[in-house]
Protein backbone atom coordinates (compact mmCIF):
# COMPACT_ATOMS: atom_id res chain seq x y z
CA UNK A 1 0.00 0.00 0.00
CA UNK A 2 1.15 3.66 -1.15
CA UNK A 3 2.33 6.17 1.95
CA UNK A 4 0.62 9.25 1.93
CA UNK A 5 2.34 12.27 -0.86
CA UNK A 6 5.25 13.63 1.54
CA UNK A 7 6.32 16.52 0.60
CA UNK A 8 3.44 18.93 -0.55
CA UNK A 9 4.93 21.11 -3.36
CA UNK A 10 3.12 24.09 -4.57
CA UNK A 11 3.63 24.77 -8.41
CA UNK A 12 2.24 28.56 -8.81
CA UNK A 13 2.98 31.40 -11.01
CA UNK A 14 4.41 34.24 -9.36
CA UNK A 15 1.74 36.61 -8.01
CA UNK A 16 -1.02 34.06 -8.13
CA UNK A 17 -1.66 33.52 -4.34
CA UNK A 18 0.75 30.56 -3.24
CA UNK A 19 1.73 32.49 -0.10
CA UNK A 20 -1.78 32.58 1.38
CA UNK A 21 -1.76 28.30 0.25
CA UNK A 22 1.96 27.97 1.98
CA UNK A 23 0.87 29.89 4.59
CA UNK A 24 -2.25 27.66 5.37
CA UNK A 25 -0.18 24.38 5.06
CA UNK A 26 2.24 25.83 7.90
CA UNK A 27 -0.91 26.85 10.24
CA UNK A 28 -1.54 22.67 9.22
CA UNK A 29 1.34 21.73 10.72
CA UNK A 30 3.42 21.24 8.01
CA UNK A 31 7.46 22.11 8.00
CA UNK A 32 8.36 24.66 5.67
CA UNK A 33 11.92 24.95 7.02
CA UNK A 34 13.55 26.87 9.17
CA UNK A 35 14.11 30.14 7.30
CA UNK A 36 11.11 31.95 6.02
CA UNK A 37 11.43 34.90 3.78
CA UNK A 38 9.82 37.85 6.18
CA UNK A 39 6.63 39.93 4.99
CA UNK A 40 7.09 43.03 3.13
CA UNK A 41 4.86 45.58 0.96
CA UNK A 42 4.26 43.18 -1.81
CA UNK A 43 3.44 40.36 0.37
CA UNK A 44 1.59 41.75 3.95
CA UNK A 45 0.95 37.87 5.01
CA UNK A 46 4.59 36.86 4.50
CA UNK A 47 5.98 34.88 1.36
CA UNK A 48 5.85 31.42 3.28
CA UNK A 49 9.25 30.47 1.08
CA UNK A 50 12.31 28.94 2.56
CA UNK A 51 14.96 31.38 1.79
CA UNK A 52 18.05 28.35 1.55
CA UNK A 53 15.75 26.63 -1.07
CA UNK A 54 15.26 29.79 -2.91
CA UNK A 55 18.61 30.72 -3.02
CA UNK A 56 19.77 27.20 -4.57
CA UNK A 57 17.27 27.72 -7.29
CA UNK A 58 18.03 31.39 -7.72
CA UNK A 59 22.14 30.62 -7.80
CA UNK A 60 21.44 27.51 -10.48
CA UNK A 61 19.48 29.82 -12.66
CA UNK A 62 21.98 32.86 -12.31
CA UNK A 63 24.75 29.97 -13.66
CA UNK A 64 22.65 29.00 -15.90
CA UNK A 65 22.59 32.31 -17.47
CA UNK A 66 18.38 32.54 -16.94
CA UNK A 67 16.36 34.73 -14.80
CA UNK A 68 12.74 34.16 -13.22
CA UNK A 69 11.64 36.46 -15.99
CA UNK A 70 12.56 34.66 -19.05
CA UNK A 71 10.01 32.89 -20.99
CA UNK A 72 12.07 30.71 -22.48
CA UNK A 73 13.72 26.84 -21.51
CA UNK A 74 16.47 26.15 -19.85
CA UNK A 75 19.69 25.43 -21.81
CA UNK A 76 19.24 21.74 -23.29
CA UNK A 77 20.81 19.17 -20.93
CA UNK A 78 20.75 21.62 -17.86
CA UNK A 79 20.16 19.12 -15.22
CA UNK A 80 23.57 17.10 -16.07
CA UNK A 81 25.34 20.05 -16.34
CA UNK A 82 28.50 21.04 -13.61
CA UNK A 83 25.56 24.32 -12.28
CA UNK A 84 22.74 21.29 -12.45
CA UNK A 85 24.92 18.75 -10.39
CA UNK A 86 25.75 21.13 -7.85
CA UNK A 87 22.43 22.62 -7.04
CA UNK A 88 21.57 18.80 -6.83
CA UNK A 89 23.88 17.98 -3.97
CA UNK A 90 23.21 21.29 -2.43
CA UNK A 91 19.71 20.44 -1.88
CA UNK A 92 20.23 16.86 -1.03
CA UNK A 93 22.19 18.70 1.79
CA UNK A 94 19.75 21.00 2.71
CA UNK A 95 16.65 18.63 2.31
CA UNK A 96 18.85 16.07 5.00
CA UNK A 97 19.36 18.74 7.38
CA UNK A 98 15.90 20.43 7.27
CA UNK A 99 13.14 18.31 6.35
CA UNK A 100 13.46 14.61 8.43
CA UNK A 101 11.97 11.39 6.29
CA UNK A 102 8.84 11.35 7.73
CA UNK A 103 7.84 14.38 8.72
CA UNK A 104 5.41 15.89 6.55
CA UNK A 105 6.54 18.86 4.98
CA UNK A 106 5.61 20.85 2.24
CA UNK A 107 7.53 23.76 -0.10
CA UNK A 108 6.57 27.24 -2.11
CA UNK A 109 8.76 28.88 -4.20
CA UNK A 110 7.33 29.63 -8.07
CA UNK A 111 10.99 28.70 -9.49
CA UNK A 112 9.71 24.89 -9.18
CA UNK A 113 7.94 25.25 -12.00
CA UNK A 114 10.80 25.11 -14.26
CA UNK A 115 12.49 23.30 -11.68
CA UNK A 116 10.89 20.51 -11.40
CA UNK A 117 12.97 18.07 -12.94
CA UNK A 118 15.90 19.08 -10.53
CA UNK A 119 12.94 17.73 -7.45
CA UNK A 120 11.97 14.85 -9.05
CA UNK A 121 15.52 13.32 -9.24
CA UNK A 122 16.11 14.33 -5.48
CA UNK A 123 12.88 13.07 -4.13
CA UNK A 124 12.95 9.89 -5.97
CA UNK A 125 16.90 9.73 -4.36
CA UNK A 126 15.46 9.82 -1.00
CA UNK A 127 12.55 7.57 -1.90
CA UNK A 128 9.67 9.81 -1.29
CA UNK A 129 6.80 10.50 -3.73
CA UNK A 130 5.30 14.18 -3.60
CA UNK A 131 2.32 15.36 -3.90
CA UNK A 132 1.61 18.40 -6.58
CA UNK A 133 -0.76 21.28 -5.88
CA UNK A 134 -1.21 23.32 -8.88
CA UNK A 135 -2.59 27.38 -7.91
CA UNK A 136 -3.29 29.21 -10.89
CA UNK A 137 -4.70 32.55 -10.89
CA UNK A 138 -6.43 34.45 -14.01
CA UNK A 139 -3.41 35.09 -16.32
CA UNK A 140 -4.99 38.86 -16.97
CA UNK A 141 -4.61 39.77 -12.90
CA UNK A 142 -1.16 38.35 -12.79
CA UNK A 143 -0.24 40.05 -15.41
CA UNK A 144 -1.55 43.42 -14.20
CA UNK A 145 0.30 42.50 -11.09
CA UNK A 146 3.51 42.22 -12.51
CA UNK A 147 3.11 45.33 -13.89
CA UNK A 148 2.36 46.99 -11.10
CA UNK A 149 5.71 45.20 -9.04
CA UNK A 150 8.14 44.77 -11.16
CA UNK A 151 6.41 47.32 -14.10
CA UNK A 152 6.68 44.25 -16.80
CA UNK A 153 5.15 44.82 -20.45
CA UNK A 154 1.77 43.25 -20.21
CA UNK A 155 2.00 41.00 -22.97
CA UNK A 156 5.21 39.23 -21.64
CA UNK A 157 3.83 38.87 -17.81
CA UNK A 158 0.69 36.79 -20.29
CA UNK A 159 3.64 34.65 -21.79
CA UNK A 160 5.34 34.21 -18.65
CA UNK A 161 1.76 33.08 -16.92
CA UNK A 162 1.79 30.35 -20.01
CA UNK A 163 5.67 29.02 -19.87
CA UNK A 164 5.08 28.39 -15.62
CA UNK A 165 2.06 26.74 -15.84
CA UNK A 166 2.50 24.81 -19.01
CA UNK A 167 5.42 22.95 -16.73
CA UNK A 168 3.53 23.17 -13.96
CA UNK A 169 1.00 20.36 -15.56
CA UNK A 170 3.94 18.82 -17.25
CA UNK A 171 5.16 17.91 -13.67
CA UNK A 172 1.51 16.40 -12.97
CA UNK A 173 1.62 13.16 -15.16
CA UNK A 174 1.37 9.67 -12.96
CA UNK A 175 2.24 11.94 -10.08
CA UNK A 176 -0.88 12.75 -7.19
CA UNK A 177 -1.97 16.25 -8.03
CA UNK A 178 -4.94 18.93 -7.44
CA UNK A 179 -6.04 21.78 -9.64
CA UNK A 180 -7.40 24.52 -7.27
CA UNK A 181 -7.53 28.45 -8.29
CA UNK A 182 -6.42 31.28 -6.54
CA UNK A 183 -10.52 32.96 -6.24
CA UNK A 184 -11.25 29.47 -5.30
CA UNK A 185 -8.90 29.74 -2.14
CA UNK A 186 -10.65 33.71 -1.27
CA UNK A 187 -14.25 32.18 -1.56
CA UNK A 188 -13.74 29.04 0.19
CA UNK A 189 -10.24 28.13 2.19
CA UNK A 190 -11.35 25.61 4.29
CA UNK A 191 -13.97 23.87 1.30
CA UNK A 192 -10.33 23.75 -0.77
CA UNK A 193 -8.17 22.76 1.59
CA UNK A 194 -10.08 19.73 2.60
CA UNK A 195 -10.69 19.49 -1.16
CA UNK A 196 -6.58 18.86 -1.25
CA UNK A 197 -6.72 16.56 1.65
CA UNK A 198 -9.37 14.28 0.27
CA UNK A 199 -7.76 13.95 -3.35
CA UNK A 200 -4.32 14.08 -2.45
CA UNK A 201 -5.14 11.34 -0.16
CA UNK A 202 -3.69 12.34 2.54
CA UNK A 203 -4.21 13.70 6.77
CA UNK A 204 -3.10 17.21 7.65
CA UNK A 205 -0.70 17.33 10.87
CA UNK A 206 -3.67 19.31 12.47
CA UNK A 207 -7.37 18.90 11.43
CA UNK A 208 -8.85 21.84 9.79
CA UNK A 209 -11.47 22.53 13.01
CA UNK A 210 -8.63 23.61 15.19
CA UNK A 211 -6.77 25.75 13.08
CA UNK A 212 -10.21 27.31 11.26
CA UNK A 213 -10.06 30.53 12.98
CA UNK A 214 -6.30 31.29 12.10
CA UNK A 215 -6.95 29.75 8.21
CA UNK A 216 -9.37 32.65 7.68
CA UNK A 217 -7.62 35.41 9.30
CA UNK A 218 -4.71 34.91 6.71
CA UNK A 219 -6.88 34.29 3.65
CA UNK A 220 -8.25 37.56 3.14
CA UNK A 221 -10.08 38.69 0.13
CA UNK A 222 -8.31 42.55 0.86
CA UNK A 223 -5.06 41.08 -0.20
CA UNK A 224 -5.97 40.96 -3.79
CA UNK A 225 -5.38 44.22 -5.57
CA UNK A 226 -6.30 42.75 -9.06
CA UNK A 227 -9.34 42.06 -10.10
CA UNK A 228 -10.01 41.15 -13.84
CA UNK A 229 -13.95 42.32 -13.61
CA UNK A 230 -12.04 45.98 -12.48
CA UNK A 231 -10.08 46.26 -15.46
CA UNK A 232 -10.75 49.14 -17.85
CA UNK A 233 -8.98 48.14 -20.73
CA UNK A 234 -9.53 43.96 -21.32
CA UNK A 235 -6.69 42.71 -22.68
CA UNK A 236 -6.07 42.58 -26.80
CA UNK A 237 -8.28 39.85 -28.74
CA UNK A 238 -5.04 38.15 -29.57
CA UNK A 239 -4.21 37.28 -25.83
CA UNK A 240 -8.10 36.47 -25.10
CA UNK A 241 -7.11 32.88 -25.41
CA UNK A 242 -5.17 33.32 -22.15
CA UNK A 243 -8.59 33.84 -20.56
CA UNK A 244 -9.85 30.84 -22.33
CA UNK A 245 -7.04 28.51 -21.25
CA UNK A 246 -7.38 30.06 -17.03
CA UNK A 247 -11.43 28.89 -17.43
CA UNK A 248 -10.16 25.27 -19.44
CA UNK A 249 -7.45 24.84 -16.49
CA UNK A 250 -10.32 26.06 -13.58
CA UNK A 251 -13.14 23.35 -15.29
CA UNK A 252 -10.46 20.42 -14.66
CA UNK A 253 -9.75 21.85 -11.50
CA UNK A 254 -13.83 21.67 -10.86
CA UNK A 255 -14.96 18.63 -12.29
CA UNK A 256 -11.82 15.62 -12.64
CA UNK A 257 -8.14 15.43 -11.77
CA UNK A 258 -6.26 16.10 -14.61
CA UNK A 259 -5.12 12.99 -16.37
CA UNK A 260 -8.77 12.06 -16.46
CA UNK A 261 -9.92 15.23 -18.33
CA UNK A 262 -6.75 15.28 -20.42
CA UNK A 263 -7.46 11.67 -21.53
CA UNK A 264 -11.10 12.23 -21.72
CA UNK A 265 -10.65 14.85 -24.17
CA UNK A 266 -8.02 13.27 -26.34
CA UNK A 267 -10.58 10.41 -27.08
CA UNK A 268 -13.42 12.42 -27.79
CA UNK A 269 -10.94 14.46 -30.50
CA UNK A 270 -9.24 11.38 -31.76
CA UNK A 271 -5.49 13.38 -30.99
CA UNK A 272 -4.47 10.38 -29.34
CA UNK A 273 -1.72 9.94 -26.69
CA UNK A 274 -0.36 13.13 -26.31
CA UNK A 275 1.83 14.47 -23.33
CA UNK A 276 0.86 16.92 -20.45
CA UNK A 277 2.08 19.61 -22.67
CA UNK A 278 0.50 19.05 -25.11
CA UNK A 279 -2.90 18.27 -23.90
CA UNK A 280 -3.31 21.12 -21.37
CA UNK A 281 -2.38 23.67 -23.79
CA UNK A 282 -3.38 22.67 -27.88
CA UNK A 283 -5.95 20.64 -27.02
CA UNK A 284 -8.18 23.90 -27.89
CA UNK A 285 -5.70 24.41 -31.02
CA UNK A 286 -6.51 21.51 -32.56
CA UNK A 287 -10.20 21.17 -32.08
CA UNK A 288 -10.03 24.50 -34.26
CA UNK A 289 -8.24 23.18 -37.17
CA UNK A 290 -11.07 23.01 -39.80
CA UNK A 291 -11.45 19.82 -42.22
CA UNK A 292 -12.88 20.47 -45.62
CA UNK A 293 -16.41 18.60 -46.43
CA UNK A 294 -14.50 16.71 -49.74
CA UNK A 295 -11.45 14.46 -49.67
CA UNK A 296 -11.75 14.77 -46.01
CA UNK A 297 -9.52 11.38 -45.60
CA UNK A 298 -6.54 12.96 -47.21
CA UNK A 299 -6.32 15.56 -44.40
CA UNK A 300 -7.31 13.80 -41.58
CA UNK A 301 -3.25 12.52 -41.66
CA UNK A 302 -2.20 16.42 -42.30
CA UNK A 303 -4.42 17.48 -39.60
CA UNK A 304 -2.97 14.68 -36.94
CA UNK A 305 0.42 15.80 -37.93
CA UNK A 306 -0.18 19.40 -37.15
CA UNK A 307 -1.64 18.28 -33.96
CA UNK A 308 1.35 16.87 -32.87
CA UNK A 309 3.53 18.93 -34.35
CA UNK A 310 2.46 21.75 -32.86
CA UNK A 311 3.93 21.32 -29.28
CA UNK A 312 7.35 20.39 -30.75
CA UNK A 313 6.96 23.74 -32.89
CA UNK A 314 6.43 25.40 -29.21
CA UNK A 315 8.86 23.86 -27.63
CA UNK A 316 11.44 24.80 -30.17
CA UNK A 317 10.06 28.32 -30.18
CA UNK A 318 10.86 28.71 -26.75
CA UNK A 319 14.07 26.58 -26.61
CA UNK A 320 15.49 29.70 -29.38
CA UNK A 321 13.57 32.09 -26.87
CA UNK A 322 15.63 31.26 -23.93
CA UNK A 323 18.74 31.48 -26.53
CA UNK A 324 18.27 35.02 -26.69
CA UNK A 325 17.48 35.67 -23.29
CA UNK A 326 20.24 34.76 -22.28
CA UNK A 327 22.20 36.19 -24.96
CA UNK A 328 20.72 39.74 -23.89
CA UNK A 329 21.41 39.24 -19.84
CA UNK A 330 24.90 38.45 -20.81
CA UNK A 331 25.15 41.52 -22.91
CA UNK A 332 23.40 43.50 -20.31
CA UNK A 333 25.74 42.22 -18.17
CA UNK A 334 28.98 43.36 -20.01
CA UNK A 335 26.80 46.69 -20.74
CA UNK A 336 26.57 47.26 -16.55
CA UNK A 337 30.43 45.92 -16.07
CA UNK A 338 31.49 48.59 -18.65
CA UNK A 339 29.65 51.20 -16.69
CA UNK A 340 31.61 49.69 -13.34
CA UNK A 341 34.82 49.67 -15.11
CA UNK A 342 34.43 53.21 -17.46
CA UNK A 343 33.55 55.61 -14.36
CA UNK A 344 34.73 56.28 -11.50
CA UNK A 345 32.88 56.19 -7.57
CA UNK A 346 30.17 59.34 -8.18
CA UNK A 347 30.50 59.62 -11.77
CA UNK A 348 28.10 56.86 -13.27
CA UNK A 349 26.10 58.26 -15.94
CA UNK A 350 22.08 57.70 -15.95
CA UNK A 351 19.12 59.35 -17.12
CA UNK A 352 15.90 60.24 -14.53
CA UNK A 353 12.22 60.08 -15.81
CA UNK A 354 10.08 62.29 -13.24
CA UNK A 355 6.07 61.24 -12.80
CA UNK A 356 3.97 63.66 -12.36
CA UNK A 357 1.64 63.15 -9.78
CA UNK A 358 -2.79 64.29 -10.05
CA UNK A 359 -2.35 66.61 -7.49
CA UNK A 360 1.33 67.74 -7.13
CA UNK A 361 2.69 70.05 -9.68
CA UNK A 362 5.64 69.52 -8.69
CA UNK A 363 8.22 66.52 -9.54
CA UNK A 364 8.89 64.09 -6.66
CA UNK A 365 12.11 61.85 -6.10
CA UNK A 366 9.61 59.18 -4.81
CA UNK A 367 8.09 59.42 -8.00
CA UNK A 368 10.93 58.29 -10.23
CA UNK A 369 12.72 55.79 -12.38
CA UNK A 370 16.86 56.02 -13.15
CA UNK A 371 18.52 54.09 -15.62
CA UNK A 372 21.86 53.38 -15.87
CA UNK A 373 23.98 54.82 -19.12
CA UNK A 374 26.55 53.17 -21.22
CA UNK A 375 28.46 56.04 -22.83
CA UNK A 376 28.82 56.03 -26.86
CA UNK A 377 26.04 53.08 -26.84
CA UNK A 378 22.49 53.27 -28.45
CA UNK A 379 20.02 52.37 -25.75
CA UNK A 380 16.13 51.66 -25.35
CA UNK A 381 14.89 52.94 -22.20
CA UNK A 382 11.37 52.00 -21.24
CA UNK A 383 9.56 52.16 -18.29
CA UNK A 384 5.58 52.52 -16.82
CA UNK A 385 4.21 55.14 -16.28
CA UNK A 386 2.56 56.23 -13.00
CA UNK A 387 -0.86 57.52 -12.77
CA UNK A 388 -1.23 58.25 -16.59
CA UNK A 389 -3.72 60.26 -16.03
CA UNK A 390 -1.74 63.23 -14.28
CA UNK A 391 -0.56 63.66 -17.63
CA UNK A 392 -3.53 65.57 -18.86
CA UNK A 393 -2.74 67.90 -16.84
CA UNK A 394 1.29 68.13 -16.11
CA UNK A 395 3.72 67.05 -19.04
CA UNK A 396 6.52 64.14 -18.34
CA UNK A 397 9.68 65.55 -17.36
CA UNK A 398 12.99 63.25 -18.61
CA UNK A 399 16.46 64.15 -17.00
CA UNK A 400 18.16 62.57 -19.94
CA UNK A 401 22.39 63.29 -18.53
CA UNK A 402 23.22 64.00 -14.65
CA UNK A 403 26.45 65.03 -16.40
CA UNK A 404 28.35 67.57 -19.23
CA UNK A 405 27.87 65.92 -22.44
CA UNK A 406 26.33 65.29 -25.54
CA UNK A 407 22.80 63.69 -25.78
CA UNK A 408 20.98 62.27 -29.31
CA UNK A 409 16.96 61.28 -28.65
CA UNK A 410 16.14 59.43 -31.91
CA UNK A 411 12.44 58.55 -30.61
CA UNK A 412 9.85 58.92 -27.63
CA UNK A 413 7.05 56.84 -27.40
CA UNK A 414 3.77 56.61 -24.99
CA UNK A 415 2.28 53.16 -25.88
CA UNK A 416 -0.81 51.49 -24.76
CA UNK A 417 0.08 48.07 -22.70
CA UNK A 418 -3.17 46.40 -23.38
CA UNK A 419 -2.89 47.39 -27.14
CA UNK A 420 0.75 47.48 -28.21
CA UNK A 421 -1.21 50.79 -29.88
CA UNK A 422 1.36 53.92 -29.89
CA UNK A 423 -0.64 57.09 -28.30
CA UNK A 424 2.02 59.49 -28.61
CA UNK A 425 5.97 59.80 -30.98
CA UNK A 426 8.16 62.17 -31.62
CA UNK A 427 10.79 60.74 -33.92
CA UNK A 428 11.19 63.88 -36.47
CA UNK A 429 13.06 68.05 -36.22
CA UNK A 430 9.45 69.28 -36.38
CA UNK A 431 8.35 66.67 -33.37
CA UNK A 432 11.02 67.95 -31.31
CA UNK A 433 10.83 71.12 -31.40
CA UNK A 434 7.08 70.68 -29.29
CA UNK A 435 9.11 69.63 -26.73
CA UNK A 436 10.86 72.00 -23.67
CA UNK A 437 14.36 71.64 -23.29
CA UNK A 438 15.02 73.68 -19.66
CA UNK A 439 18.07 74.02 -16.96
CA UNK A 440 21.68 73.42 -17.93
CA UNK A 441 21.06 72.36 -21.10
CA UNK A 442 20.29 73.29 -24.90
CA UNK A 443 18.90 71.82 -27.80
CA UNK A 444 21.45 72.30 -31.00
CA UNK A 445 19.59 72.63 -34.38
CA UNK A 446 20.29 71.43 -37.47
CA UNK A 447 20.19 67.25 -36.77
CA UNK A 448 17.82 64.83 -37.35
CA UNK A 449 17.64 63.37 -33.90
CA UNK A 450 17.55 66.07 -30.61
CA UNK A 451 20.68 66.76 -30.05
CA UNK A 452 21.11 68.10 -26.15
CA UNK A 453 24.24 69.57 -25.25
CA UNK A 454 24.34 69.37 -21.29
CA UNK A 455 26.54 72.38 -19.87
CA UNK A 456 25.72 70.70 -16.01
CA UNK A 457 24.37 68.34 -14.09
CA UNK A 458 20.65 68.88 -15.12
CA UNK A 459 19.04 69.03 -18.48
CA UNK A 460 15.43 68.38 -18.28
CA UNK A 461 12.78 67.57 -21.08
CA UNK A 462 9.45 68.22 -20.65
CA UNK A 463 6.51 66.75 -22.54
CA UNK A 464 3.24 69.15 -23.09
CA UNK A 465 0.37 67.83 -21.04
CA UNK A 466 -1.42 65.55 -23.14
CA UNK A 467 -5.11 63.85 -23.80
CA UNK A 468 -4.65 60.66 -22.89
CA UNK A 469 -6.87 57.68 -22.35
CA UNK A 470 -6.75 55.93 -18.59
CA UNK A 471 -4.90 53.20 -19.61
CA UNK A 472 -1.62 51.19 -19.04
CA UNK A 473 0.67 53.08 -20.29
CA UNK A 474 5.16 52.48 -21.45
CA UNK A 475 7.16 55.19 -22.24
CA UNK A 476 9.87 54.31 -24.21
CA UNK A 477 12.84 56.51 -25.51
CA UNK A 478 15.81 56.00 -28.29
CA UNK A 479 18.86 57.54 -27.14
CA UNK A 480 22.80 57.74 -26.90
CA UNK A 481 24.99 59.90 -24.41
CA UNK A 482 28.61 61.10 -24.75
CA UNK A 483 31.25 63.13 -22.54
CA UNK A 484 33.69 63.60 -24.53
CA UNK A 485 34.18 66.83 -26.37
CA UNK A 486 34.59 65.13 -30.00
CA UNK A 487 30.93 65.03 -30.28
CA UNK A 488 30.36 69.06 -29.96
CA UNK A 489 33.38 69.36 -31.79
CA UNK A 490 31.96 67.43 -34.20
CA UNK A 491 28.88 69.13 -34.26
CA UNK A 492 31.02 72.33 -34.56
CA UNK A 493 33.52 71.44 -37.24
CA UNK A 494 30.12 70.45 -39.14
CA UNK A 495 28.48 73.58 -38.63
CA UNK A 496 31.47 75.54 -39.60
CA UNK A 497 31.62 73.82 -42.74
CA UNK A 498 27.86 74.24 -43.30
CA UNK A 499 28.15 78.37 -42.76
CA UNK A 500 31.70 78.58 -44.79
CA UNK A 501 29.26 76.96 -47.53
CA UNK A 502 26.47 78.92 -46.57
CA UNK A 503 28.91 82.32 -46.85
CA UNK A 504 30.56 80.93 -50.15
CA UNK A 505 27.23 80.51 -51.48
CA UNK A 506 26.66 84.12 -50.16
CA UNK A 507 29.50 85.47 -51.61
CA UNK A 508 28.50 83.77 -55.15
CA UNK A 509 25.23 85.63 -55.00
CA UNK A 510 26.11 88.96 -54.11
CA UNK A 511 28.93 88.83 -57.00
CA UNK A 512 26.36 87.33 -59.63
CA UNK A 513 23.69 90.16 -58.01
CA UNK A 514 26.55 92.65 -58.40
CA UNK A 515 27.63 91.81 -62.12
CA UNK A 516 23.75 92.41 -63.13
CA UNK A 517 23.49 95.58 -61.46
CA UNK A 518 26.37 97.20 -63.35
CA UNK A 519 25.00 95.31 -66.22
CA UNK A 520 21.80 97.32 -65.94
CA UNK A 521 23.62 100.36 -65.30
CA UNK A 522 25.61 100.29 -68.52
CA UNK A 523 22.63 99.19 -70.58
CA UNK A 524 20.51 102.42 -69.18
CA UNK A 525 23.81 104.62 -70.02
CA UNK A 526 23.56 103.48 -73.45
CA UNK A 527 20.18 104.30 -73.65
CA UNK A 528 20.65 107.95 -72.13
Amino acid sequence: MLTQPNPLLVLSMHRSGASALAGCLHLLGFNLGPSLKPADENNEQGYWENEDLVLIHEILLRQLGCSWDMIGSQPAGWLESAAGHKARQNLQALLERSFPPGTPWAVKDPLLCPLMPLWTSVLEQRGERPGLIVLVRHPEEVAASLARRDKMDIRKGLLLWLAYNREAFAACRDRPHVVITYDQLLADPIGVLANIEKRLCITFPKTLRETCSSILSLVRTDLKHEHVADRREPVEDNYSYFSTLYEYIRNIGIEVDVAQALSQASQECAVGSLSAKEEIFFQPIATELPLPAKGESIFVSTRERLRKAAPQLFDNLLEHIGVQEREWASHRAACERRILTSSSIGSTLFAEVYFPQPQEPTYSEKHKETFLLVPEVWQELACIIENPVALRRWGLRIDPLNTKGMVSISEIQLINVSTSEPLFRVADPQGFAQLRVEGHGFAISGQEALTLCAVDSDPQIYLSPLDLPDCPLELRIWLKVQTSQEPLQAIWADQQQALAELSAVLEAARREAAGRIQDLEGQLTAQA
